[in-house]
């Protein structure tokens, strides 16, 4: 903390010089304790202190020496041993009664750390310790006013105690009275321009104003005056550059941080995940892959990993990572989960639906699950079973509209009108901006030509959400054709197209309304570009016919259609509205 240390009234006293002591052989191994102190040997410097007191038993610098040691050990029933004892031989003692006040706060005991430092205060008023650790009490508790009083005789003794504006200045900032705090923190670095702890209190004042240019000047102060490796302010630094979105300033300060020390883990994982922000999902891959090496057993950041090998589209990579996470734990529900969507995009149905299901036991309140569950069997054609997943993924969370969305859609697949009907007005009503069920339902009734006049209204609904979606221009299009209002539906049919200019459903729509029209060239077109987007429609290939236009399969951009590979599900999903978030990292960044 630069040159000036802050005051941890949580700490213990310790020795800092060598004093006389009784017994030569105490002393002896006195000076042997202090220099593993010097080294920071702790456990050593214990071992020789306990030596010492086998000479000295009543010596109170040695037994407030090895019941600090003992504190910082977390053996606080050990130091409450010794120091008690030391109070038995010098009851009147400060510092030993300050170490006592210490270890009761760090106990929870507040009543007894308050009445040791009130017998301090009456013992010599002169420390000010005394007033800042109870102070602090104080604030710890809430009592604000009692905090800032006793502080502030603390100050009238000693008016340069950077530790009490210090002091004054973090409890200012928990009332959230910013502009005092500033004032006191102000005060303690003016006293001790080294006092890194106030930078950090006045930096952080700055950002809870939401002034972040501010508490930048701040913490760019810290690493120019005071202390230019600090690892705290850099990361306060990167952590403010996130917040606005810079980026490419965040990941400066981060190499900065990598220059004083390349193997620090938190930078590279910091770094691979701005990286998979920006979408550089390879270079993210090196920085975690670094993380994964020095903490194989971090798995949520090896989930993560996994999920950047999908966005670089090596599925391979993936199923090998996540393989590695249920190794290491066969129940971590989200490599399971993830898994087995990753298996459901690669078609590979059977291990899709084990993963998921696998998860679902693991899990049963993670709603989720079910929905990608259920839209496995249903890409699968497996109805009944889609069904089933949702109606129990329904009993598990009863207010989530996506749940009765998809349930819906398979209901449409099963030809299951009343049931499609009541699932997609209760996702409505649980989410009256739900433009995919609002367009959905609109869409059911205008390809049944009922209710043509509440398609629309629905449908209209659902582009005030979405106002660009051409999917649902293309619904509103039909609805208008379905009423006869031709010119209408041609103004949407063409607006529909130009935002979705590869969909066979919203294109065979267009070809309907020209032959309307008797405009029999571009319904020509419009009808073959659907057929290149699936020619395996039958119906249309057969309307093609009837209309005059000869036979499709003769045309050689249908020909070239069939050679291409299958094509993908994803169209059609699409077209009727039944998409979900497939994917959300597990890991929060």
């Amino acid at each position: 903390m630069g040159n000036t240390k802050s005051v941890d009234h949580n700490s213990v006293f310790t020795a800092t010089h060598p004093v006389s002591v009784k017994d030569p052989r105490a002393y002896y191994y006195f000076l042997r304790a202090y220099s593993a102190e010097l080294d920071n040997d702790g456990d050593e410097a214990l071992k020789e202190y306990l030596s010492a007191l086998r000479y000295d038993s009543q010596s109170v610098l040695l037994l407030t020496s090895a019941a600090s040691l003992m504190i910082k050990k977390g053996d606080i029933a050990g130091a409450t041993t010794y120091i008690q004892s030391a109070l038995r031989f010098d009851p009147e003692n400060i510092q030993t009664l300050i170490f006592t006040g210490g270890l009761y706060s760090s106990r929870g005991q507040y009543r007894q750390a308050l009445e040791v430092y009130d017998r301090v205060i009456k013992l010599d008023p002169t420390q000010i310790e005394a007033y800042l650790s109870e102070g602090s009490l104080y604030a710890n508790q809430q009592q604000f006013e009692k905090a800032i009083t006793v502080i502030k005789k603390g100050i009238e003794i000693d008016p340069s105690s950077p530790y009490g504006y210090y002091y004054l200045g973090r409890i200012s900032a928990d009332q959230k009275k910013y502009s005092e705090a500033i004032k006191a923190y102000d005060k303690a670095i003016a006293f001790a321009p080294g006092f890194e702890s106030a930078y950090m209190g006045l930096g952080a004042v700055y950002e809870a104003q939401g002034d972040i240019d501010g508490a930048r000047r701040i913490y760019r102060r810290v690493l120019e005056e005071v202390n230019p490796h600090s690892h705290e302010v850099r990361y306060r630094l990167v952590q403010l550059h996130l917040q606005q979105k810079s980026y490419e300033a965040a990941l400066a300060v981060i190499d900065e941080i990598l220059v004083d020390d390349p193997d620090d883990i938190e930078a590279h994982l910091r770094k691979g995940l701005i990286y998979s922000e920006q979408k550089e999902y390879k270079k993210a891959i090196d920085e975690l892959k670094v993380v994964t090496i020095a903490h194989p057993d971090e798995l949520k950041v090896r989930d993560y990993l996994a999920y950047l090998y999908e966005e670089i589209k090596d599925d391979q990579l993936a199923v090998q990572e996540y393989r590695a996470i249920l190794d290491m734990d066969p129940n971590y529900v989200d490599a399971h989960q993830h898994l087995g969507n990753l298996f459901n995009r690669m078609k590979n149905t059977t291990e899709a639906i084990d993963h998921l299901t696998r998860a679902m036991v693991l899990d049963p309140k993670r709603s989720q699950t079910y929905l990608l569950l259920g839209l496995t069997y249903y890409r699968s054609g497996k109805y009944e079973q889609a069904v089933d997943v949702f109606k129990r993924g329904i009993l598990n969370d009863p207010k989530n509209p996506e749940l009765y969305f998809n349930i819906g859609a398979v209901y449409d697949k099963m030809n299951q009108l009343n049931d499609l009907v009541a699932a997609m007005e209760e996702t409505i009503r649980l989410d009256p901006k739900h433009a995919n069920a609002l367009n959905y339902l609109g869409y059911t009734y205008v390809d049944r030509g009922i209710k043509l006049p509440e398609a629309i209204d629905l449908i209209n609904r659902a582009l005030r959400v979405k106002p660009d979606d051409g999917y649902y221009i293309d619904s509103l299009g039909w609805a208008y054709y379905k009423m006869g209002k031709i010119d209408e539906a041609l103004t949407q049919l063409k607006h529909a197209v130009a935002l979705v200019p590869d969909d066979a459903v919203i294109e065979e729509h267009l070809g309907e309304i020209y032959i309307k029209k008797s405009l029999l060239r571009e319904a020509k077109e419009a009808w073959l570009k659907s057929l290149e987007l699936d020619p395996e429609n039958k119906k249309l290939a057969d309307r093609y016919q009837t209309a005059g236009f000869g036979d499709p399969d003769k045309e050689e951009r249908i020909q070239k259609a069939r050679l291409r590979d299958s094509r993908s599900l994803s169209s059609e999903i699409e077209r009727d509205r039944k998409t979900i978030t497939e994917r959300t990292p597990s890991f929060v960044h």
